[in-house]
């Protein structure tokens, strides 16, 4: 049988503030391994920074649509709404265990997906106004 131990919120809440704190006072460290006196990326997190590059800009493509095209019908919000709750949860994850790779990829993502989503909001009148031939 499965046990689970719940944390106590007074840790989280802790360690969210001793994170937040490590990021503001630019306490940020690179996981790498030491070679002599030169450091070297570590190969899980350059596969970390690969992997975020590429999920990160894929949406790249999408705002640029959007925004030249002036419309986003075929755009669904609660799909985005979604993923953007998903790399909000996913920003605090990486803050919390202190991984750069996905700090940075999901920030970066939280960015793209928030900019689509006041798209779709901005663009939604005109794209009914089009649809009526007004």
């Amino acid at each position: 049988m499965l046990r689970f131990h719940p944390v106590a919120l007074p840790t989280v809440a802790q360690r969210l503030t001793n994170t937040i704190s490590w990021l503001y006072y630019g306490q940020l460290k690179i996981d790498a391994v030491e070679i002599g006196d030169t450091r070297q990326m570590d190969s899980v997190t350059v596969l970390g920074l690969v992997a975020g590059f590429f999920t990160t800009s894929a949406f790249l493509p999408q705002v640029i649509k959007i925004w030249k095209s002036k419309s986003s019908k075929d755009i669904s919000f609660v799909t985005f709404l979604t993923l953007f709750l998903g790399t909000v949860s996913w920003l605090i994850y990486g803050v919390l265990i202190r991984a750069w790779p996905v700090i940075l990829a999901n920030g970066v993502t939280m960015v793209l997906v928030a900019i689509i989503i006041v798209l779709k909001i901005r663009y939604e009148q005109y794209d009914v106004e089009r649809d009526q031939g007004l």
